[in-house]
């Protein structure tokens, strides 16, 4: 099954559950590749489900893409995206929890694999939020399966004091880059907390020269990362990875634009620790 454009699950208080299995393949955008995925916006309940031998195929995926009660007009929901088996391609950005449809004021932006494979050829956000999001948690737990992600993987990426970011690796593998240096980043803009905990015999994989930074951009909050049980393997280029490019020095942009991706290379070695 596919759409010639974007799917929504879930849109002004409604309740939406979409469901791909058995065998079943769906993809978002067939006519020109733009077709994003949004679970769960304007106050809805919206959950996108894929327990399938088929695959999913979107543009980029949104969990929770815009957060608001709209003054108390809408309930305080949002977005959930549950891959349990087969294969999801993502060709962009994921976010879960998101203000990629505009600014909310809570984040409630869920994700949980259990198995299957994802495939992320943007960057993967855990809170993508604003200044205006006072309240609420974005999570990510992967117990099972294997996430790709091409680009950074960042936690807490903007969002107003009471926002928390949440990534729990605790089964499985999550592997970021391939062959150009990357950043896992816990806490980027604003005084939004993160947290990532790494157990259980799960791997957070760091290829291609890939390091850890914590709090860049002015980040205020709390940011923390547990290995417990699990492991952090990393990648230097000229390693075991043939050909990879370094970790270009790129300076964050000014604050209103909230468009940096980096802040200036800083080996894992002299990484700043969380407070």
């Amino acid at each position: 099954m596919s759409t010639n454009y974007w799917t929504f699950v879930g849109d002004w208080a409604g309740n939406a559950t979409m469901n791909v299995t058995g065998s079943g393949s769906y993809t978002s955008g067939a006519l020109n590749g733009n077709g994003n995925i949004l679970v769960g916006l304007y106050g809805s309940t919206g959950v996108l489900n894929v327990n399938t031998t088929g695959t999913l195929t979107a543009s980029g995926l949104y969990v929770s893409p815009n957060n608001t009660t709209n003054g108390g007009a809408l309930p305080n929901s949002g977005g959930t995206f549950n891959l349990a088996a087969g294969t999801v391609n993502i060709s962009g950005d994921t976010q879960i929890g998101s203000d990629f449809w505009g600014a909310g004021n809570y984040s409630n932006g869920q994700m949980t694999m259990t198995g299957g494979t994802m495939n992320v050829g943007g960057l993967f956000d855990v809170g993508h939020l604003g200044m205006s999001a006072t309240s609420g948690t974005s999570s990510a737990t992967i117990s099972g399966g294997t996430l790709n992600v091409q680009n950074d993987l960042r936690l807490g990426f903007a969002g107003n004091t009471g926002t928390a970011a949440s990534m729990i690796i605790n089964g499985g593998a999550v592997n970021v880059a391939t062959t150009t240096a990357r950043w896992v980043i816990l806490g980027q803009w604003d005084p939004t907390s993160s947290s990532m905990e790494v157990s259980n015999g799960g791997s957070l994989n760091l290829n291609a020269g890939t390091d850890i930074m914590f709090g860049i951009s002015g980040n205020s909050g709390t940011r923390t990362l547990t290995v417990d049980g699990g492991a952090i393997p990393g990648t230097a280029c000229g390693g075991t990875t043939s050909t990879c490019s370094g970790a270009p020095p790129l300076a964050p942009a000014p604050s209103p634009s909230r468009t940096a991706e980096r802040s200036p290379w800083m080996p894992s070695s002299v990484a700043p620790s969380p407070p």
